[in-house]
């Protein structure tokens, strides 16, 4: 029997020699003559147990040579086993281009009768679709002049012979006959036992989905560990006895995924799926998972120990297996990446690699014993080296922190030695203890269901403005009890349609507060209008009805109110005025969604719209997120109308109509329009965190009835109060200070302590783009709140033990102060 073999690499040798060994006449082809001359000689060019041995053994006894010359070799031969690379495009699509050109050179001289087996791993379908049109571009056509077959490597570095002859060989072919005369090829020659799986399409999928498996199996146990570092359990204990019932099989999680196989194979499924109309979206999501852990791994390090700009950090391994000279897609270039992008400087150490190598893979090589040795040291790869170092001797160079990527040392050993220890799946217990960690003002609430809806309107192909809209307006409008709602890119958007819809024109004045975002003003000013600024309530921190008077004139053209940090602002009087004067009233009720107010005797959420128009935000730091985003809900049904004209350029016809239209339809622009349209991938999202939102309401509801307990103690301190005519969502916890302190050294007090804080509302009139704007009244009230109050950390996720460590943080920064 004469075989060749394309592809005499770290899997393609070992088949070739053991072919050989089983008899065959084999001729190894590959494109370097470097190896070429290395098989001629019966010199080994990888590093594989026991494979030098086999390979002199048969280049010894005449049974294994090497050429270059493919296209001659093939002319000789009875069988062709192709097992060349097919990596991944720079989007992560199978590159099959070596594949190809391979099939190409067969076809060239290929005989009659030939069988040709394939054991890269390719995308499910590419040998049929892709490399049979190559293989019978020379005039033989398969099935009838040759049989072609496809037969997965499933062998692992290191232990190739050893599988090569226990693992089960896969093979599937074109015909029936190919795939038998494929099995009775591979028992004879390889010794193994064969699986014939009948068509070529599931041979190819055996090895994906073994790959895929692998993957998402691993990608669920990084999660767990994420959970597990977070609540302080040893996720390691657990996987020993969870695999203890027969059942389980969790792998171990760690810094990352690397290899030849692993990172790669995934995504051949992933983007045919995709192709197909048939995501696998579990496998796509434990890909980003698995490449997320060297971001989670550096977060971690942040949180506990500092920010890593402009500090030096290592990185212990290249090599993405212990023991082993390999480092495709090695989790080191990702953390490398993420380093360089954080601002960090990192230097690289692998026994198994030389200086010059490590610089030609983007590195900058370092040793253990150089001085100074970087602050933090992670752990990417667990060579037996770095088990045995001295821990007490790292930290005595200066090592202050170790990230243990692999499990491999004693955490309390580490810990004993006074370093900062991080192992994945462990919990953040360190020397400096929980304090260390950031408490950030606030953290959206998004998890898998918005991650899956976004991804679900990506796979549909429809991403801007269209059905995910639609619906996301009905169910808003639903939620807050209003008849129409319109979605835009933006509150400050919805706040200048508004405006327009009720009329504000170049030379009107608007009454409204300068204690708000800017982007409250800055609408009106967007109009050609301008802003006449008027006092708030020191209590709630909203517009005071009583001040509304005095600041109208005859160009007052509509009053805007805001439900200032989700506080309502007491409408009843605020409609009193307008209605009198015959005035429109635009709430901004930016950060307002989900409050409540108390309305002809019944609780009713802000929104119905209680005034003529209402504008929400959907900022990451509003009670819900679209990433950003905006709705605006009235009463008006022309109103409304006008709202969706104007945020598609006034376009007359909009896209879902056009292109659902079974008839040619052109559109028109009878007026101009702005761009201020969302997107479906925001709608989608909005639609899950709606879902949401009574939930996050109540918990942020009860952490400020929590807060009010734990700061009540503190001399001089102001809480904020709630109306009887309001329930606010809390989507901020103001304070106003003891008159001792001084707004930015308590804030920086904080800060020293890992609490973020923010400066009470700021007030636009002391902004210089409003520097000339006319104040007809005082405004004390608001800029106190600005110089006297401060914004507290707020958010669902809060533990019981953060607010308290805030209240406590403020407590000692207002007595010192």
């Amino acid at each position: 029997m004469r075989v060749t073999v394309v592809g005499a690499g770290k899997m393609g040798l070992p088949l070739a020699c053991q072919f050989a060994a089983q008899g065959a006449s084999v001729v190894a082809c590959d494109l370097r003559q470097s190896v070429v001359n290395a098989i001629q000689r019966g010199e080994c060019p990888i590093d594989e147990p026991g494979l030098l041995q086999l390979l002199e053994h048969v280049v010894a006894t005449h049974r294994l040579s090497a050429t270059t010359n493919t296209v001659a070799a093939v002319a000789e031969s009875d069988v062709v086993v192709v097992i060349v690379p097919a990596l991944l495009t720079p989007t992560n699509d199978a590159d099959l281009s070596a594949l190809v050109s391979v099939s190409e050179q067969i076809a060239r001289s290929m005989r009659r009768g030939t069988l040709v087996s394939f054991e890269t791993t390719v995308t499910i379908g590419s040998t049929r679709r892709v490399l049979l049109p190559s293989l019978e571009s020379g005039g033989l056509k398969a099935g009838v002049d040759f049989d072609l077959a496809y037969s997965p490597e499933r062998v692992k570095s290191q232990f190739v012979l050893k599988h090569l002859t226990q693992t089960p060989k896969i093979v599937g072919g074109i015909t029936t006959a190919a795939a038998e005369r494929a099995a009775e090829f591979y028992g004879r020659y390889l010794g193994a036992p064969v699986s014939n799986v009948g068509t070529i399409e599931a041979a190819e999928m055996v090895k994906v989905a073994g790959m895929v498996y692998r993957d998402v199996n691993i990608a669920l146990a990084n999660e767990m560990a994420r959970y597990a570092e977070v609540i302080g359990v040893d996720f390691g204990r657990v996987i020993e006895c969870a695999n203890t019932d027969g059942e389980a099989n969790i792998l171990t999680p760690g810094i990352g995924v690397g290899g030849h196989c692993t990172p790669v194979y995934p995504y051949f499924m992933i983007r045919d799926a995709e192709r197909l109309g048939s995501p696998v979206t579990l496998a796509e999501q434990s890909r980003m998972i698995n490449d997320g852990q060297a971001s989670h791994a550096l977060n971690r390090v942040e949180r506990l120990w500092g920010k890593l700009a402009g500090k030096r950090v290592m990185i212990l391994g290249l090599a993405f297996r212990p023991r082993v000279k390999e480092h495709i897609l090695s989790p080191a270039f990702l953390l490398s990446a993420e380093l360089q992008r954080r601002g960090a400087v990192a230097v690289l150490h692998d026994p198994l690699y030389s200086d010059e190598e490590i610089r030609q893979h983007g590195f900058v090589p370092s040793t253990l014993e150089e001085r100074p040795i970087p602050p933090v040291v992670i752990l990417n790869t667990a060579h037996p080296e770095y088990e045995k170092l001295d821990l007490e001797w790292l930290a005595g160079l200066g090592v202050q922190v170790l990230f243990d990527g692999r499990d491999l040392w004693d955490p309390s050993r580490a810990r004993r030695a006074g370093l900062v220890y991080i192992g994945v799946g462990r919990s953040d217990e360190t020397m400096r203890g929980t304090s260390s960690s950031s408490i950030q003002i606030a953290r959206p609430v998004m998890g898998g269901a918005e991650a899956q809806a976004a991804a679900e309107v990506i796979r549909s192909g429809w991403i801007a403005q269209g059905p995910q809209v639609a619906a996301f307006e009905s169910e808003f409008a639903s939620l807050v009890g209003a008849p129409h709602a319109c979605a835009v890119s933006n509150c400050t958007t919805a706040l200048h349609l508004a405006l327009l819809a009720a009329g504000v024109q170049p030379g009107d004045e608007v009454i409204t507060v300068s204690h708000s975002y800017i982007a409250t003003a800055n609408a009106i000013r967007y109009c050609g209008a301008t802003p006449v600024f008027v006092d708030i309530e020191p209590d709630t921190f909203n517009l005071d009805p009583a001040q509304i008077e005095a600041a109208l004139s005859e160009r007052t053209r509509a009053i805007l109110c805001v439900h200032q940090m989700g506080m309502p602002c007491d409408l009843e009087a605020v409609l009193g005025v307008a209605r009198r004067r015959s005035l429109p009233v635009v709430e901004d009720a930016a950060c307002a969604i989900g409050s409540e107010i108390l309305w002809q005797g019944q609780w009713e959420k802000i929104g119905r719209p209680h005034g003529d128009i209402a504008c929400f935000s959907f900022h990451p730091r509003k009670v819900m997120s679209t990433g950003d985003g905006g709705m605006i809900t009235t009463a008006n049904a022309e109103w409304d109308r006008n709202f969706r004209l104007l945020r598609q350029h006034g376009m007359s016809v909009p896209d879902t109509v056009r292109h659902g239209s079974p008839q040619v339809i052109f559109e028109s622009y009878p007026i101009l329009g702005f761009n201020y349209r969302m997107t479906d991938i925001q709608a989608a999202v909005g639609r899950e965190q709606l879902k949401r939102l009574p939930e996050i309401i109540a918990v942020r509801r009860t952490l400020a009835q929590r807060y009010r307990t734990l700061l009540a103690g503190i001399p001089g301190i102001e809480l904020p109060k709630e109306p009887a005519f309001a329930r606010s969502n809390w989507q901020s916890f103001c304070v106003r200070l003891p008159d001792h302190c001084d707004q930015r050294t308590v804030m920086q007090a904080a800060l020293d302590q890992g609490i973020a804080t923010r400066r009470g509302v700021m007030c636009s009139h002391r902004e210089p783009v409003y520097s000339g704007a006319p104040l007809r009244c005082a405004l004390p009230h608001s800029e106190a709140a600005n110089d006297r109050c401060i914004i507290l950390p707020l958010f669902p996720q809060m533990t019981a033990a953060e607010q308290e460590r805030v209240a406590a943080g403020i407590r000692q920064a207002c007595l010192v102060n």
